[in-house]
């Protein structure tokens, strides 16, 4: 498919996925130069330091459609039209149904859907995103993470199916299920060099931690005790596990609770600092 748009040099194409008449395309600024004030320098000089890339996808359409969430929109170009399509179909059935898919699972009930013939750009980001191709599956995948889609792909809830997974699973009783053929975009919570894909052949895996982020829907999902009793399990040190059995593919992100934790360490620094600025002014207007 022939690009109809040229980007800037500092920007380049890191992935890219054609389905039928739908590029995606993941693209990144290899560099961020366009800082007005001395306080974003410093964010932005930081961020190429540590080598975070702002990135944004793009879908260049020939006589296509394609389905993003609400409010990821960042502009369009060509001869496109926009609609919002209730997830869960057509008609008064349809719209009752995206509402309760909106409600179980914390998704949107309509999504974004565009036509035509031109190419989509949506919001950029400085997490990550990862495309799929599907051929008649279903995945499970956490909240927040779906992006977009090409038309063949439908969007809904898939309710646990055991109750340890859904009071102990850490997702709810709901998760949001990708089903179809076509590709569907997702976000990651990491790096790609650090998400691990793990397929597996009748075979069972187990999770200490709530970093699975996405899984085939044909695999088992419970949520066990580390060891067969309650005493075992505290002595282990252990408590419960996350276990996906079957087969099928499960997509791990074990490094994104590091990341949380720092953030929780910066959002804590960053009320210290406010409140001793505070402290200081007060006895500041106490001496005047």
């Amino acid at each position: 498919m022939e690009e109809n748009s040229t980007m800037a040099p500092h920007i380049k194409v890191t992935d890219q996925l054609q389905e039928g008449n739908v590029l995606a395309e993941i693209c990144e600024y290899t560099t961020l130069k366009g800082s007005k004030n001395i306080r974003s320098a410093s964010h932005i000089y930081a961020a190429n330091q540590a080598n975070m890339k702002l990135k944004f996808i793009r879908l260049t359409l020939q006589g296509a459609t394609v389905k993003i969430e609400p409010g990821l929109l960042h502009y369009m170009k060509g001869q496109l039209s926009v609609t919002a399509k209730s997830t869960g179909g057509k008609g008064i059935t349809g719209f009752f149904k995206g509402k309760i898919n909106a409600a179980l699972t914390g998704e949107n009930a309509y999504n974004t859907e565009i036509s035509g013939t031109g190419q989509v750009f949506l919001e950029p980001t400085f997490g990550h995103y990862f495309i799929l191709p599907l051929r008649q599956e279903e995945l499970i995948a956490d909240k927040g993470i779906y992006v977009a889609s090409t038309e063949g792909i439908q969007t809904g809830a898939a309710m646990q199916k055991n109750i340890s997974s859904a009071i102990f699973g850490g997702e709810g009783i709901f998760q949001t299920k990708v089903s179809g053929s076509g590709m569907a975009i997702f976000h990651s919570p990491v790096h790609l060099d650090e998400l691990i894909r793990i397929d597996l052949h009748e075979e069972k895996l187990s999770v200490d931690g709530n970093f699975a982020v996405l899984r085939t829907a044909s695999l088992d999902f419970k949520v066990e005790k580390a060891s067969r009793s309650l005493y075992k399990t505290y002595r282990s040190g252990e408590g419960l596990l996350q276990t996906f059995s079957g087969s099928g593919s499960v997509w791990l992100a074990p490094t994104a609770a590091l990341y949380e934790s720092l953030d929780r360490l910066d959002a804590i620094r960053d009320v210290t600092e406010a409140g001793k600025s505070g402290n200081s002014n007060n006895a500041d207007a106490m001496k005047e």
